[in-house]
């Protein structure tokens, strides 16, 4: 397992990106392509297989990203919802190789 400033790669090729802020309600979509590019590859390029089983990834493929969404502030709780339904509504296609959770107005994570 690896933790990065905004992500944590674990071993079973799940990577946590966690996302806070968001003030404008903006999205990355560059970089959900790109997670998305990578985890087609790592399913039929052995060169990239042998790649992530060296950075930890235990069966040499990267099998889904999972976004959580948090809030700036405890008071922007609400934002954090309509983000993470923007970013779900993106991430739907990627064919399910993509989840997203934020935390609502009773302070419990939950998944989209």
């Amino acid at each position: 397992q690896k933790i990065n400033f905004d992500f944590i790669q674990t071993e079973k090729g799940i990577i946590y990106e966690v996302k806070a802020g968001y003030p404008s309600g903006s999205v990355d979509l560059d970089q959900m392509h790109n997670y998305n590019t990578l985890m087609e590859a790592s399913k039929e390029n052995a060169t990239l297989s042998q790649l992530l089983k060296a950075a930890g990834f235990s069966n040499s493929v990267l099998r889904r990203v999972e976004y959580i969404i948090l809030p700036g502030k405890s008071s922007e709780l609400i934002n954090a919802t309509s983000v993470a339904r923007k970013v779900s509504d993106f991430t739907a296609n990627y064919g399910g190789n993509m989840r997203v959770s934020h935390y609502n107005s009773g302070g419990s994570l939950v998944t989209n």
